[in-house]
């Protein structure tokens, strides 16, 4: 039964994301068999620490397993996907897939929601191939979503970088226009829309997994979605009493 370790937000903090699973297992006296990350990991080619794994100047201490959120670079995650063996004991979750990672059926999504975006994938994709646009090629993109759900389950830990719009926390207010402009959302009507992606509620209802885990929003909190525990994990420069990752035994 593999025990794996769950986190929020990085930002190319990953020396501090190992960190932190080095200073789980020294104060419980538990072994972590692997990370997973839910987005936001900072794959950019310039400016976080992920040139030095990418160079091989730095290796995961390990097992890990991420998706991609709204602040990666769409040239620097294509050189990913392209050579997907080159960093060693980090491993790319591919948007709309599942991996067999450790034993335990990862599904996983990329990226923040845009209803344009969503309504429009083909936005996505073209910019994830052009780069034009970094913000909205890290937007949710729905094709993706609609290939997990013709998946066969089960799943038994589904990520993503946003949030389902079921778990979507009521007390969030409007939004900043400022952060609205850095998430590529445009105007105020899409702005107040932009409250979870109603496609990963479908997937919470097929694939009814055991753990659903999600960032993007830097907050923490745990409710039930019927059978499944849905975890909103706090980005790790924010964190307080460890709430930027959870560990869970499948």
């Amino acid at each position: 039964m593999p025990r794996l370790i769950v986190f929020g937000d990085i930002h190319g903090d990953i020396t501090t994301m190992y960190e932190h699973v080095d200073s789980y297992e020294r104060r419980t006296g538990l072994t972590i068999d692997g990370v997973v990350q839910v987005g936001d990991f900072g794959v950019y080619p310039s400016g976080t620490e992920w040139n030095y794994f990418w160079d091989g100047e730095r290796t995961a201490p390990k097992p890990t397993l991420a998706i991609m959120g709204n602040h990666e670079d769409p040239d620097a995650v294509n050189q990913w996907i392209a050579q997907p063996h080159r960093v060693e004991n980090i491993k790319l979750l591919l948007d709309g897939r599942i991996e067999n990672f450790l034993g335990v059926r990862v599904g996983g999504v990329w990226g923040n929601y845009s209803p344009i975006s969503y309504k429009n994938p083909d936005r996505v994709f073209e910019n994830r191939c052009s780069g034009a646009s970094h913000r909205i090629a890290m937007h949710i993109n729905r094709y993706s979503v609609e290939n997990l759900l013709e998946q066969e389950g089960p799943i038994d830990l589904l990520i993503t970088h946003d949030s389902a719009r079921i778990t979507f926390p009521s007390y969030f207010g409007p939004m900043d226009p400022v952060i609205g402009e850095i998430l590529g959302l445009a105007g105020r009507e899409e702005m107040t829309q932009a409250k979870g992606c109603p496609g990963f509620d479908q997937l919470l209802r097929k694939f009814k997994p055991k753990h659903y885990m999600f960032g993007h929003l830097h907050a923490a909190e745990t409710l039930r979605v019927g059978a499944t525990e849905a975890t909103m994990l706090q980005c790790i420069q924010y964190t307080k009493n460890n709430d930027c990752f959870k560990v869970i035994e499948l």
